[in-house]
């Protein structure tokens, strides 16, 4: 650290092939709420000696043990990385999960390579299987999770934005303002803007959380995806462009918010807003011409509508051919610029975003039956375990669901054990 001048010097520290540097940068960026981080600060000296003591405990863990796997949820931040990376460089796989309450699934990882590789990050073969055996099924399944979804029903939401779901979901923090649905005449009528002109919408993602939880990104952090989506959506006034906050940014209470930034670089220009408040999202699909995330939930979601949407980092769905993906700021650039010709995209793409859908939204999911339903934000311990001691001691093993999904994940050697009882013809 003492020779490290800037910040691209840090993110490329590695010692015994863990990534140090880019370790403490995510852990700094997430429990600052500052979103980016412009210098090397003193705090980073603190963060170095943690992943030092903590690769130095787990080694000595691995070495003396005779264990084969490790189980783990979180791969992030200090120690969670750490730990996560020292498994994989010891050559143990590393078992964790994605999904909420008693319905998740479990991912695998056994190559070091992967190590930003996200957990939601399904196989190209995971998704062509499905695509042969059940793609007309897929296709219908994933058109009526999306409209419900966009309707508002709570199951059907992505499980990391339920805060725009029904009030019970939502904490206190949370504006509750009634939302309306607009067609694109009746928004230009309230923002002033020019109906023929097209209607670009950047969704702004959790800028603090995930910033490495992909393998290629354009951008050094999701601030500087925004600052720089902003800057260009500034200059260019051939169309007209919508700003959507995340909710994480109250939940969270970010020091540097989506407004803020937006304050900062977008004031007075007419042809740049922020999205009304009383503006529902079931609105938009119509009147989006290009959605532009940074590898959001929006990157399934408005293709399977046929609007163009480009990614500016690897996201979950990025290479099953309907997303637009960038390979460095030019081309982004370009693509941002030159959004007024673009136009709806082909049938054949539409389908394959909802046959994406329905894989990450029903496929993905394995019930557990020894795991009572929960919900964290209403969660009371004590019934919880009493739930689960009688599941369990009620509970047949020859009759496990998911176990019975490890065993083919285990036999096809795939990355997720998903629910493989619905892929079938």
């Amino acid at each position: 650290l003492i020779n490290t001048k800037n910040i691209d010097d840090l993110l490329k520290i590695k010692i015994n092939d863990i990534d140090y540097g880019k370790i403490i940068y995510d852990h700094c960026v997430r429990f600052s709420g500052i979103g980016t981080i412009d210098k090397v600060l003193d705090i980073f000296y603190s963060y170095l000696f943690k992943c030092f003591l903590i690769e130095h405990q787990i080694n000595y863990i691995l070495n003396q043990n005779d264990i084969v796997a490790t189980v783990q949820t979180e791969r992030q931040f200090i120690p969670g990385a750490v730990l996560f990376q020292s498994a994989l460089v010891n050559k143990k796989k590393v078992y964790s999960r994605i999904g909420a309450s008693n319905k998740f699934c479990v991912v695998k990882y056994d190559d070091l390579n992967d190590k930003f590789r996200s957990r939601y990050k399904f196989s190209k073969k995971l998704f062509e299987e499905i695509n042969i055996k059940i793609g007309e099924k897929a296709r219908k399944e994933g058109e009526k999770i999306i409209i419900e979804r966009f309707r508002g029903i709570n199951e059907k939401q992505v499980f990391h934005e339920f805060f725009d779901g029904p009030d019970f979901r939502k904490q206190k923090i949370i504006n509750t303002i009634d939302k309306v649905h607009f067609t694109k005449k009746e928004l230009c009528d309230q923002l002033g803007w020019n109906i023929e002109k097209p209607i670009n919408v950047i969704f702004s993602s959790d800028l603090t959380d995930g910033i490495f939880d992909q393998r290629w990104s354009i951008f050094r952090d999701r601030l500087t995806m925004l600052r720089e989506t902003l800057k260009i959506a500034v200059n260019t006034s051939n169309v007209n462009w919508i700003v959507k906050p995340h909710p994480n940014d109250l939940l969270h209470k970010v020091i540097t918010s989506t407004s803020s930034e937006f304050e900062k670089i977008c004031e007075n220009k007419d042809h740049v807003k922020l999205i009304p408040n009383n503006v529902s999202i079931s609105s938009l699909p119509k009147i989006v011409n290009l959605a532009v995330t940074i590898n959001g939930s929006v990157a399934s979601e408005y293709p399977s509508f046929g609007v163009p949407t480009v990614v500016s980092a690897e996201a979950i769905c990025s290479n099953f051919g309907f997303n637009i993906t960038p390979k460095n700021y030019n081309e982004y650039a370009s693509v941002l610029k030159n959004s007024h010709k673009l136009e709806k995209l082909p049938q054949d793409q539409i389908d394959r975003a909802k046959i994406f859908i329905y894989l990450y939204t029903e496929i993905m999911g394995v019930k557990s039956e020894i795991i009572p339903e929960n919900d964290s934000r209403d969660f009371d311990e004590k019934k919880y375990w009493n739930k689960m001691k009688n599941l369990i001691e009620n509970h047949d093993v020859k009759k496990n669901n998911l176990l019975e999904m490890m065993k083919i994940q285990n036999e096809k050697n795939d990355r997720h054990a998903v629910n493989y009882k619905l892929i079938t013809d």
